[in-house]
């Protein structure tokens, strides 16, 4: 297994814990993390904006994020954590920002590589459908 293919299975670990992507097969979310991209964010930088046109979800390697909207603290997240989700599924622009409380690194992954996943992997399809009406339903 090569560094890169090492690298990828810690984010499919790490996708595995959430909710959404926890039931898919491990070959989709391998095929889901093609073309994705390693970044490290400085301390107090936005790693994302709220009601910015770009849709890619981030699974948080190391470090905090604070995730706020209007100033207003909505979650902390650490280590593992997917945010950004409903932008890449959707399409639609973020509905919060999220801050690097400290130095952090992400995995940054593409609405264009998730609907690509979704095209080709009609299993993982189903299994996100399936995990996201059941997230609604809870909150019903």
């Amino acid at each position: 297994m090569s560094v890169s293919d090492s690298n990828n299975m810690d984010v499919v670990n790490a996708l595995k814990r959430n909710r959404l992507f926890r039931d898919c097969d491990t070959q989709s979310l391998l095929f889901l993390c093609e073309n994705g991209s390693f970044h490290t964010i400085k301390q107090g930088d936005r790693i994302i904006e709220e009601g910015s046109g770009e849709y890619d979800a981030y699974v948080l390697i190391s470090g905090e994020v604070r995730i706020y909207r209007d100033e207003f603290l909505m979650a902390r997240f650490g280590q593992g954590t997917l945010f950004g989700e409903f932008a890449l599924m959707t399409g639609t622009p973020y509905s919060a920002s999220a801050e690097a409380l400290n130095e952090v690194s992400v995995f940054r992954i593409s609405r264009e590589q998730f609907l690509k996943t979704v095209r080709e992997h009609s299993d993982f399809a189903l299994t996100v459908i399936r995990n996201l009406g059941l997230r609604l339903r809870r909150h019903l």
